[in-house]
């Protein structure tokens, strides 16, 4: 049984823990015991083990992009009352680009369900789709009380990395500013 590694990104003002928490109460097969750490996931008929690991904005970058290297997959986690979240993923998504020039990330909004939620949402569904859109990725939006959409966005995930599919590819090779800003990065040259 492989293991799967999912980092779960974003906002320090988003619910990320919630969020990894649904998504190991997904527990498919109550046959399969794994501990607390791993998921167990069936996707065409290959059992998995799933980890997830949360890393958050200002996190040290060194741990971070070991952390975005081993990974399998991304989960980019925002709130659709916040707009300042939204901003905040997309410039984790851009570090998470400059350590890894191919990999499968997809886009998350949380939201709540009563009425005063919907009075305050900053980031239309719209918006969200635009900016999934250009990522190259797909986009779902779950609630803080149910589990809507997170089997769904797990099982997309979980598909293209099993079909080693990306959700996000990069046509021809690493650009050379891509090249200059890594080697920067790790102190390579001034």
């Amino acid at each position: 049984m492989s293991v799967q590694k999912i980092i779960i990104v974003g906002d320090k003002n988003v619910d990320k823990d919630s969020f990894k928490d649904k998504l190991m109460n997904l527990q498919r097969d109550s046959n399969v015991s794994t501990s607390n750490r791993f998921l167990s996931w069936t996707i065409n008929q290959q059992q998995l083990k799933v980890e997830f690991k949360i890393v958050e904005p200002d996190e040290l970058s060194a741990v971070r992009d070991s952390f975005y290297r081993s990974a399998n997959g991304f989960i980019c986690v925002f709130n659709v009352n916040d707009n300042q979240s939204l901003a905040t993923v997309e410039k984790m998504r851009e570090r998470i680009l400059a350590v890894r020039s191919q990999t499968r990330i997809i886009l998350v909004g949380i939201k709540s369900n009563d009425n005063e939620s919907k009075k305050l949402r900053k980031v239309t569904k719209k918006d969200a789709k635009r900016t999934a859109k250009s990522w190259k990725a797909e986009y779902f939006e779950t609630n803080v009380d149910g589990n809507q959409n997170i089997e769904n966005c797990l099982n997309v995930l979980m598909k293209a990395i099993i079909e080693n599919k990306h959700t996000r590819l990069v046509s021809g090779r690493t650009s050379l500013k891509n090249t200059l800003d890594r080697f920067k990065y790790y102190n390579c040259f001034n």
